[in-house]
């Protein structure tokens, strides 16, 4: 995924769902910070379950808050 820009961005967690609607943390990918830049990033799901996985990211600000 890419970012245009980043402002206090800690960090993204990967998360994952069977059903689509229980999600579970899975990874975690350290965020640029402050960029004006576009920023490139990638994670590789190493164990995948069998079937169908949902996946989505939420994007963690310094303070802890987070979308």
């Amino acid at each position: 995924w890419m970012t245009a820009t980043e402002t206090d961005n800690a960090f993204f967690v990967l998360e994952r769902s069977t059903d689509a609607v229980h999600f579970e943390p899975i990874g975690r990918v350290e965020g640029a910070g402050n960029s004006q830049v576009q920023q490139s990033y990638q994670w590789l799901d190493i164990s995948p379950v069998e079937g169908v996985s949902y996946y989505r990211l939420k994007q963690v600000d310094n303070d802890g808050q987070f979308s």
